[in-house]
């Protein structure tokens, strides 16, 4: 009991979605793998598409493509194992920051969300015009909407998890999809 109540049942939770995932990796090295590979051949089918057209609006339909597969991924991680920890450990004295951390380095640093997103960033630097400028933004660009995305994805699932939760969960994806 003093683990829980001490300075970091944060740091406690992380190591717990750490051994969850450690005891599914020999499932999920091949599976992610692939998802990489698909996720690379998905960037240069869009980047020859984006460079074919010639068109202002190539970028955005990569990154609304890419955006796409991030919230699937992220979804199933999500669904997976985080919503299952959250669920149980939320007799745990934490403030909703800690919680949103939680949710928020678990999705960052698990292996098929972070191989979308460097595969993304990748391809975005690869697609367009070469000059230094321009790479840079697209880079930055392309990791902001990856941090939103995390970000987003780590909201909706705390609101998703607290009780009463479903209702505040839609309203927020609904505010999510109107800025969007």
């Amino acid at each position: 009991m003093a683990q829980v109540t001490g300075s970091s049942p944060l740091r406690l939770m992380l190591e717990a979605t750490r051994t969850r995932e450690l005891r599914h990796s020999a499932r999920w090295t091949v599976g992610i793998a692939t998802l990489g590979i698909i996720n690379l051949f998905l960037c240069a089918f869009l980047e020859s598409f984006v460079n074919d057209r010639n068109g202002e609006d190539g970028f955005m339909l990569f990154l609304a493509v890419e955006s796409s597969f991030l919230l699937l991924a992220g979804a199933a991680v999500v669904n997976g194992d985080l919503e299952t920890i959250s669920r149980r450990t939320w007799v745990f004295p934490m403030t909703s920051f800690a919680r949103f951390s939680f949710v928020f380095l678990s999705l960052l640093r698990h292996r098929a969300t972070f191989i979308i997103a460097v595969t993304t960033v990748f391809a975005s630097a690869l697609l367009g015009p070469r000059a230094p400028v321009s790479v840079g933004g697209r880079v930055i660009m392309t990791a902001l909407l990856e941090l939103f995305l995390f970000s987003a994805m780590s909201l909706l699932t705390i609101l998703r998890i607290r009780p009463a939760g479903e209702t505040r969960s839609l309203l927020s994806l609904a505010g999510l999809i109107l800025a969007g």
